[in-house]
């Protein structure tokens, strides 16, 4: 760092005369040197750099920098240069006052001189970091100069300062546009590696997808630990379904938290409109943060125990919604290295989040439009067959029965659709009317795809009274992706697709073979839980395991078994 051998007030101090060269020399030398602070550093360090050469060449006894928040607006001390711990108190009277009036006025403030206090005099000014987008403002803020004593403020010495202090705005407004680039960096890797990991031939859930995805956001924005909790439908209950560090860290996976004994889950996800920014926590519309845990009024006394047992700082808690209700909530602590969250690491976070969410609602959509295949082909077929009998001449009422199948299948793909926005509704499910139904849809399908070597067989189809409780949609897209796997396995070489339904205590089971032969990977990662490859398997093992039922696969010789086993349901109109 420069040293001068005089200061400002030295060299303006008199009439310039011969001296003018000389003094706009070192003039010029200290706004160059000023204007050479390396900007790709940290903010503080920025800013210390310019006090120590504020300070050095005014002669002065130390320097301190407040800023107002943009959240807040509430005026922040960023830095202070050759106090030693905090500033005195007798230069803390000056210190909020002054850079109050400075950032106000937006000019140089110069305090009374009281000889008897630390800090005799002060040099107040105003320093702006300007933004290079609309959609952000300017941050305001205040460099103040502390003298032991009681100098002369001519008013080209005020002048020089004022200019010196835009100087190091510059440099600062820099550093915030390289903060800017590297936080849309930073989203446009969220959104190549998000999107990377989910592709038409795989069905992941979003635990899948925060697994895979955080080990590598650790590496671009420093994360120390996270986890993900999902969100009950009825928002009183959250469980943690994954956690990073996966080796050596502390999270409970499985554990179930009821948001009314949490406050600061409870905060998190039942917003209620609540923004503002406090000592302890800032309720954000896009996150809750707690500033520090062992003082906050969210913190249970478990949670103040569990943050100094772990060494945690601060908690950002960021909430993902889908379909107006918040359905996971992603949780980053800040450890020893990391204290607290800086604006930019909240809004790559938040992002991801986002980010997240719209995956998911891609993925799901995806489901939707695989779910399609069968009741399409039938509604097609139906429609042609129809065609043929009006053309043949035959009566309308030869012709109901299939216009009511058009119409009833034209109506489950609209609710298909409609399943992509309101939460599905249980109900009581006949499912022997469904499997039977979907039977015969699935026949169809195979005479439209020319399947002529396909023998359906159906056993125990004509029962009655076995119900379940379950959304009818999720059955239908169940048994559907199964008579359409199992087809595509039997192929147009031939061979037997069996159906049957039956009951075994409080299960009912319907049994779904074909001949062939299922991969034994795809045998292995379906009993495991761990369905990635073949969207169909995927879709049916998230709907079955929301039902509270189970899917086996089984390999018979030359035949494949799929085995569907869901909770009857035992109402006052079923009591078989």
């Amino acid at each position: 760092m420069m040293q001068v051998k005089e200061t400002l007030f030295d060299l303006l101090g008199e009439s310039l005369g011969e001296n003018a060269a000389h003094v706009f020399e070192e003039i010029l030398a200290i706004h160059s040197k000023l204007g050479g602070i390396e900007h790709d550093q940290s903010w503080k360090t920025i800013a210390y750099d310019a006090a120590q050469i504020f300070v050095e060449s005014f002669g002065a006894i130390g320097a301190t920098g407040l800023f107002k928040e943009l959240s807040s607006g509430k005026l922040r001390r960023f830095f202070s240069y050759r106090f030693i711990g905090s500033i005195p108190e007798e230069a803390k009277l000056y210190e909020e006052e002054v850079a109050l009036k400075v950032i106000g006025e937006g000019a140089p403030v110069i305090s009374d001189c009281v000889p008897e206090h630390t800090g005799t005099m002060v040099l107040g000014l105003p320093i702006t970091i300007r933004s290079n987008r609309d959609i952000e403002d300017d941050i305001r803020g205040g460099l103040l100069i502390f003298f032991d004593h009681c100098p002369d403020f001519k008013p080209l010495i005020v002048k020089v300062a004022e200019m010196m202090a835009g100087r190091v705005g510059e440099v600062l407004a820099r550093r915030r546009i390289l903060n800017m680039h590297r936080v849309a960096q930073k989203k446009e890797w969220i959104v190549e590696k998000v999107f990377s990991k989910i592709s038409i031939e795989r069905g992941v859930k979003m635990k899948d997808i925060f697994s895979l995805m955080v080990e590598e956001l650790a590496d671009i924005i420093k994360v120390q630990s996270c986890s993900l909790f999902s969100i009950s439908e009825d928002g009183e209950e959250a469980m943690l379904e994954a956690g990073w560090p996966e080796v050596g860290g502390y999270h409970s996976i499985g554990k179930v938290f009821k948001l009314g004994e949490h406050p600061y889950l409870g905060a998190a996800v039942n917003r209620d409109g609540l923004t503002g920014d406090f000592a302890n926590e800032r309720y954000h519309e896009n996150y809750l943060l707690i500033k520090n845990p062992l003082e906050s009024s969210l913190s249970t006394q478990a949670m103040k125990s569990f943050t100094e047992q772990h060494g945690i700082h601060s908690i950002l808690y960021i909430p993902i919604s889908s379909e107006q209700r918040v359905s996971y909530l992603m949780v980053f602590d800040a450890l020893e290295k990391k204290r607290t969250f800086s604006t930019g690491d909240i809004e790559v976070l938040t992002f991801f989040g986002k980010e997240l969410t719209q995956a998911l609602e891609i993925e799901k959509l995806d489901d939707i439009l695989h779910d399609f295949k069968n009741p399409a082909i039938a509604v097609a077929g139906f429609g042609r067959r129809v065609k043929k009998m009006v053309e043949s001449g035959e009566s309308a009422e030869e012709l109901t029965p299939y216009l009511d199948i058009i119409i009833k299948e034209g109506v489950r793909l609209q609710e298909m659709a409609m399943s992509l926005y309101p939460v599905a509704r249980l109900e009581p499910v006949d499912l022997c009317e469904v499997v039977r139904d979907r039977y015969r849809i699935n026949r169809e399908a195979v005479g439209e795809q020319g399947l002529a070597d396909i023998r359906l067989i159906a056993e125990g189809l004509d029962c009655g009274g076995v119900k379940i409780l379950a959304p009818k949609i999720a059955v239908e897209r169940v048994l559907d992706n199964l008579f359409n796997n199992a087809t595509k396995a039997i192929g147009a070489s031939g061979g037997e697709l069996k159906t049957s339904i039956t009951s075994d205590g409080g299960f009912a089971v319907v049994k779904i073979s074909n001949t062939g032969k299922l991969p034994e990977y795809i045998l292995k990662r379906l009993s495991t839980a761990e369905v990635t490859t073949g969207r169909g398997l995927g879709i049916v093992k998230r709907l079955v395991t929301n039902m509270g039922g189970e899917i086996v696969a089984e390999q018979r010789e030359d035949k494949c078994v799929f085995t569907l086993r869901l909770p009857r349901y035992i109402g006052r109109d079923n009591k078989g």
